[in-house]
């Protein structure tokens, strides 16, 4: 039983982990985003929900990126300091970046690219 509850607290920090990552670089890309709020009424709402979507969709990878970083753990035997690099990794790389790896690898394997 105590090793479930060790894979659920890796679990835990490195969903943290990949949280403290995902937070960083959600702030920086939307104060880079624009300073300025839109004053047109139609500009504003697809200003603010152009933010919302960038926030929804980087929080929903997270336990995407601590799956990843305790699997490395499991099946890989990769020390459990390690899955917490992978997690922060993973966060500061973000979901876009995941998707087109994994879509990189999966072409090749189906021999569609070289």
């Amino acid at each position: 039983m105590s090793n479930h509850f060790d894979t659920a607290i890796s679990w835990v920090a490195c969903l943290f982990a990949a949280l403290t990552a995902v937070t960083a670089r959600l702030m920086r890309d939307l104060y880079k985003v624009s300073e300025q709020i839109p004053t047109d009424p139609l500009e504003l709402r697809h200003w603010q929900r152009r933010r919302r979507w960038m926030i929804w969709s980087e929080l929903a990878a997270l336990p995407c990126f601590a799956t990843i970083s305790v699997a490395s753990v499991i099946y890989l035997e990769v020390p459990v300091v390690l899955a917490v690099l992978i997690a922060i990794g993973l966060g500061g790389l973000g979901f876009g970046f995941l998707l087109n790896g994994l879509q990189a690898i999966i072409r090749k394997k189906l021999g569609i690219e070289p």
